[in-house]
């Protein structure tokens, strides 16, 4: 639990750390979800040793997220993810313009990794907020597209 997580890493020297739970995806049959997850995952150990090749990995992930979207016919006629069709909203609404907004910077966040040189303008916290957010990016739409199928 949260409390014994916190003692095991106060001894271990972290001393200040906060402890966000935060629900795994599972129960997903989509080759696409599943490296998605693991692009994340890999990611997340990659953070350590290099920031560069975590970024890479987590636009992996994005791109496998926009083909786990597509399989399920949650894509528009241009090919970017409906998050209007996933949410149930107004193409034109504010969900779907910040939704679209949080993909495009994302997307931009990653490139950084792509870019030699660009990295040293990434540290350690930009790198945590970019796969955490994809990933809740990504149970966010799960849950929606659920409730949207029939």
């Amino acid at each position: 639990d949260r409390d014994t997580w916190l003692d095991v890493l106060s001894k271990l020297g972290f001393k200040h750390v906060r402890v966000i739970e935060v629900p795994a995806i599972t129960g997903v049959a989509n080759e696409h979800a599943k490296a998605a997850i693991e692009y994340l995952d890999r990611a997340w150990v990659l953070m350590s040793a290099n920031y560069e090749e975590a970024l890479n990995a987590a636009r992996k992930a994005l791109e496998e997220l926009k083909s786990y979207a597509k399989d399920l016919g949650y894509v528009d006629d241009k090919g970017n993810i409906d998050f209007a069709k996933i949410y149930g909203a107004s193409p034109d609404s504010e969900l779907v313009r910040g939704m679209d907004g949080i993909l495009r910077g994302l997307w931009a966040l990653t490139s950084v990794g792509s870019h030699a040189g660009r990295s040293r303008f990434i540290k350690r916290a930009d790198v945590e907020f970019v796969i955490t957010t994809i990933y809740m990016l990504m149970k966010s739409m799960q849950e929606n597209m659920k409730i949207q199928q029939p």
